[in-house]
C-alpha cells in the first residue's frame, strides 16, 4: 500500500510538470506558426516592392527588411516604442529574448543607413499601386474615393528627435475635462502645445473593396 501511495503522489507531482512543459511548448509552436504565416502574407503583399529593392540591395538586407516589418506588426503598441536595439532583439525571436539581439540590431542599422534606397522609392511604390487600383476601378465603372486625412503625432517627452515642432495636444485637452465627483478643472484657456510632428495621408478606395495608401507623410512647421 505504501509503494502504491508513493507512486500516486509521484504521479500527482510529475504529471502537472509534464502538462505545464507541454503547454509551454505548444504556445511557443503556435507563436512560431503565427509569425511564419504573417511573414508569408506580408511577403506576398510586398512582393512588388521587394522586387524593386532586389535590384538595389543585397539579399540579406531585403530579408532584414521583411523581418523588421514582421516584428513591428507583432509587437508595436502604445506601451512599446520599439527602439532600434529593442526591435533588433525581435528579429530572430518570437518572445523578445533572442541571444542574437546585437546582431539583429546591427543588420537593421545597416538596412536603414544604406544609401542605395530611400523613402522616395517607397513613395513612388505607393503612388503606383494606388494609381493601378484607381485605373482598375475606373475600367469597371466604379466610383473612386480619395480619403484625405491629417493629424498630429504627439511626442511630449522628446527633445532631440528630427522633425519636431509644436503641435496642439488632443490628449491634454481630454485630460483637462472635469470628471463629476472626481476632478474639477477650469475650462477654457489657451490650448496646450507639446513637441510632435504633423501627419497627413491619402487613401484611394471605392464603395467596396480595400483601401490603398496613396501617400503618407510627416512634416514640421520649423522648416528644414
Amino acid at each position: 500500500m505504501s509503494i502504491a501511495k508513493n507512486h500516486r503522489e509521484h504521479q500527482e507531482v510529475f504529471f502537472p510538470m509534464i502538462l505545464k512543459y507541454d503547454t509551454q511548448q505548444q504556445v511557443k509552436q503556435e507563436k512560431q506558426q503565427v509569425s511564419q504565416q504573417v511573414t508569408r502574407e506580408l511577403e506576398q503583399f510586398l512582393a512588388p516592392l521587394l522586387l524593386i529593392l532586389d535590384e538595389l540591395l543585397d539579399k540579406r538586407l531585403i530579408r532584414t527588411c521583411v523581418q523588421s516589418l514582421v516584428a513591428i506588426l507583432r509587437f508595436r503598441n502604445l506601451k512599446q516604442g520599439l527602439l532600434l536595439s529593442e526591435l533588433g532583439s525581435y528579429m530572430d525571436s518570437y518572445d523578445g529574448l533572442s541571444e542574437t539581439a546585437p546582431a539583429g540590431t546591427k543588420r537593421l542599422g545597416n538596412f536603414i543607413r544604406s544609401k542605395k534606397w530611400g523613402k522616395k522609392i517607397v513613395e513612388e511604390y505607393l503612388l503606383d499601386r494606388a494609381n493601378t487600383e484607381v485605373e482598375r476601378m475606373q475600367e469597371r465603372g466604379k466610383r473612386v474615393v480619395c480619403a484625405w486625412d491629417g493629424s498630429v503625432l504627439e511626442k511630449p517627452e522628446s527633445e532631440k528627435s528630427e522633425g519636431l515642432s509644436g503641435v496642439v495636444s488632443s490628449k491634454a485637452k481630454r485630460l483637462r475635462k472635469s470628471r463629476k465627483g472626481i476632478v474639477w478643472n477650469v475650462q477654457g484657456g489657451k490650448p496646450i502645445t507639446v513637441a510632435g510632428m504633423h501627419w497627413i495621408g491619402a487613401l484611394m478606395t471605392g464603395m467596396e473593396g480595400v483601401a490603398w495608401v496613396a501617400m503618407m507623410d510627416w512634416w514640421t512647421t520649423k522648416g528644414k
